[in-house]
């Protein structure tokens, strides 16, 4: 996550769906965010759709009825040029008890093997400061590693690993991870996600919740038991009017 992405129109269904889960837990939980928060310096694009915040937006009016006290917060960060995460923490976009972990992903290192040895540091002291959560939100730049990425590399800051999905969730967490679609065909995408369930000797329930605003971005959640009805009833709910326009349930199929 980026600076630079703050009140775009994919941060706005991602604090939507999160403020959601809040709400069908009716308080019961703590969300823990790990911003996965990259400070590299891109000459790119990313973070531009913020045209949904303009009153001659052709569908205001839906995105103001789906979510009115976050969409007038995150116009009044835009409007006042306050783009940055700092400005979600304190601006209770999110549940008053919701922990953050804002430390950035360190990438500096000269030496591959100092890449990874801080990568993992960085991991480890984040699972210590978010322990306290029950669900925790992982927001890579793109989403689940992909096999050309390392932790050696410097673009292993716009991903999420496995062993780490895997930490969070043996430490009793639910994990719901941002992942945007890639161009992989629907088998070889379908493919990644279930294998995720390799990774644990236990069934484990993975669901997919999809937006396709601009872009199509995904939110893979790895369930708890204890968090099955609470997330079940957050995606029933989002696919219902005022946000079925925003958000749907994506099927997993498997392939062999």
């Amino acid at each position: 996550m980026q600076d630079n992405y703050v009140g775009d129109i994919g941060d706005f269904g991602k604090y939507g769906m999160l403020n959601e889960i809040y709400n069908q837990s009716n308080g019961s939980i703590t969300l823990g965010i790990n911003w996965y928060k990259n400070t590299k310096e891109e000459d790119n694009n990313d973070g531009k759709h913020i045209d949904y915040l303009e009153a001659t937006f052709k569908d205001r009016a839906s995105y103001i009825q789906c979510f009115p006290e976050l969409y007038a917060k995150l116009k009044h960060i835009i409007q006042n040029d306050r783009r940055c995460l700092e400005e979600i923490e304190k601006n209770q976009i999110l549940p008053e008890n919701t922990i953050f972990y804002s430390k950035p992903i360190p990438y500096l290192a000269p030496y591959y093997e100092t890449r990874e040895i801080e990568r993992i540091d960085w991991f480890q002291n984040l699972l210590t400061h978010l322990m306290n959560a029950d669900i925790i939100f992982v927001d890579p730049d793109n989403g689940i590693e992909c096999a050309s990425i390392k932790k050696t590399k410097i673009k292993a800051i716009k991903y999420v690993f496995k062993d780490e999905i895997k930490e969070y969730y043996l430490n009793g967490k639910s994990v719901v991870i941002y992942n945007h679609k890639n161009r992989k065909s629907n088998q070889e995408y379908n493919k990644k996600i279930l294998g995720l369930k390799s990774l644990f000797q236990n069934e484990c329930l993975i669901r997919v919740l999809r937006t396709r605003k601009k872009s199509t971005r995904d939110y893979i959640f790895l369930i708890q038991p204890s968090h099955e009805n609470i997330i079940n009833s957050t995606i029933d709910s989002l696919q219902k009017e005022p946000c079925n326009f925003m958000f749907e349930k994506y099927d997993l199929m498997y392939y062999d």
